[in-house]
């Protein structure tokens, strides 16, 4: 039970923070730039249902009208659902919020696995269908947070109101991997029925939705950033650059580059395309070949230590990069060096 009652609350987390930011949602005959907020998100959601369900044959959604909200996470396959006149096709890593009052029901046949959560809420929820004022609200709540002092008693930054997207999809790994975490921790909580486990968890889901909201606000703050290409070198392209020279001996991949600068993968690469020429990936190969260089000129160290000094776990790639990068062998430019210095010493 408290297995799926956790990847219930992944489900009900994503779809969330599902803003009007669609990526590979298709919808038909509507229109979905609608927001719902609620005011006091120290109140915790109440969940009744939640449940992963594994359709491998073709399943089509039973029609029904229901009185408590409801949130969608696909894992894999195809979700047909409308609701009234809008109808949805929702993909891997696609969220929706379904309203109560409104009927809704599958209108083709797929296979899919997907999360499901329904839950309600003791503060009413606002519904908003003009959101151009709210994410410029958003985007500036964000920059003063940003700018706060954490140690101020003023709770302006603890009590915002949060804000539900509609459908959303969220592309940061990193961000899906927080909330995995989270939502194990909450399941495992809930499993042990230890004292207070109620509580504990829907603190969990609670810090979910944050993270969720969070995720959008970032979404809109990477538009606003790539609005202007100067900010966007200065602020952006600067930090990340640092991050990995101070980072380069330590895994660094996708993850934990989206973890340290809070914007997705791809668009990070996008930008590091169009101002240096080249990929993240390429960068991080060339300062660990460089770093690579000077432990070869300063030290006695092997390749193979060399190599883990890098962050380059396996030593025959390493002399297949180090080629691949200065056009040498580690071999041929050790060498290189030993006779430029006997040169220099006669």
């Amino acid at each position: 039970m408290s297995y799926f009652y956790i990847f219930y609350i992944f489900l009900f987390i994503s779809l969330l923070i599902t803003p009007q930011i669609m990526i590979s949602l298709t919808i038909r005959n509507g229109c979905d730039n609608v927001l719902f907020s609620f005011s006091n998100n120290n109140t915790l959601p109440n969940v009744r249902r939640m449940n992963f369900c594994n359709f491998s044959s073709k399943w089509i959604h039973e029609k029904r009208l229901s009185n408590e909200y409801i949130f969608y996470l696909i894992i894999d396959g195809n979700m047909y659902i409308k609701e009234n006149e809008t109808e949805y096709h929702l993909k891997k890593g696609d969220l929706i919020f379904l309203e109560p009052g409104i009927t809704h029901e599958g209108y083709q046949r797929a296979a899919v696995k997907y999360f499901y959560f329904h839950f309600h809420h003791d503060t009413p929820f606002n519904k908003h269908n003009n959101i151009k004022e709210i994410n410029k609200h958003l985007i500036q709540t964000r920059k003063d947070s940003l700018r706060s002092d954490p140690f101020l008693r003023s709770n302006k930054f603890t009590s915002a109101d949060l804000y539900i997207p509609k459908t959303f999809t969220i592309k940061s790994q990193s961000s899906l991997l927080k909330l995995s975490n989270i939502l194990y921790e909450c399941r495992n909580d809930i499993f042990s029925k230890l004292e207070n486990y109620k509580i504990f968890s829907a603190n969990k889901v609670l810090e979910a939705l944050i993270l969720i909201a969070r995720e959008y606000t970032s979404t809109l703050y990477e538009k606003t950033i790539n609005n202007n290409v100067t900010n966007k070198s200065i602020f952006i392209l600067n930090k990340l650059t640092s991050f990995i020279k101070n980072s380069y001996n330590q895994e660094l991949n996708i993850i934990s580059i989206e973890d340290f600068m809070q914007f997705s993968y791809d668009y990070l690469n996008t930008l590091f395309k169009e101002s240096r020429n080249m990929t993240i990936g390429k960068y991080i190969q060339i300062v660990r070949i460089n770093e690579a260089k000077r432990f070869i000129q300063e030290s006695n160290l092997s390749f193979k230590q060399i190599a883990y000094k890098v962050g380059i776990n396996d030593p025959y790639y390493f002399s297949k990069l180090f080629k691949k990068i200065s056009g040498l062998t580690p071999t041929q430019y050790q060498e290189r060096i030993y006779s430029e210095k006997s040169t220099t010493n006669k």
